[in-house]
């Protein structure tokens, strides 16, 4: 995975790879907190809300690898980004009306995700000719 990562252009404020691990660990482990706390909140509409918007966002956060690492597919990663980035901030402001702390906890995950879709942009752009 990371030898991909090794042979791309990148950007001169793109980290080494192996920064990666240990940002996406903490904000796994956020969200993995979140979803605890969620499990014992007060179902209502928004608590299913919550729950569906937090999957959703599961499921494209463990897409995106795939399509940028696997299928080298920058361009297509970036939009996947973008949606991501999308769905958690949706998830973030429901989560804020759920219960502030939820909100609260997301914060990180939304400053890494808007910094990796720039960053994801850049390596787009600085290798699409190649």
């Amino acid at each position: 995975m990371y030898e991909y990562y090794k042979q791309l252009k990148l950007p001169s404020y793109a980290p080494p790879g192996i920064a990666f691990y240990y940002a996406w660990m903490i904000l796994y482990f956020l969200m993995l907190v979140s979803f605890i706390i969620l499990l014992f909140l007060p179902k209502t509409i928004l608590h299913l809300a919550g729950l569906v918007v937090f999957a959703l966002q599961v499921f494209v956060n463990f897409l995106w690898p795939y399509v940028f690492f696997k299928w080298k597919k920058a361009g297509l990663s970036c939009v996947i980004s973008f949606v991501l980035l999308v769905l958690v901030l949706f998830m973030t402001l429901i989560f804020f009306k759920l219960m502030p702390l939820l909100g609260w906890l997301q914060i990180p995950y939304v400053l890494w995700l808007v910094f990796a879709s720039i960053l994801n942009f850049d390596v787009y752009r600085l290798n699409k000719d190649d």
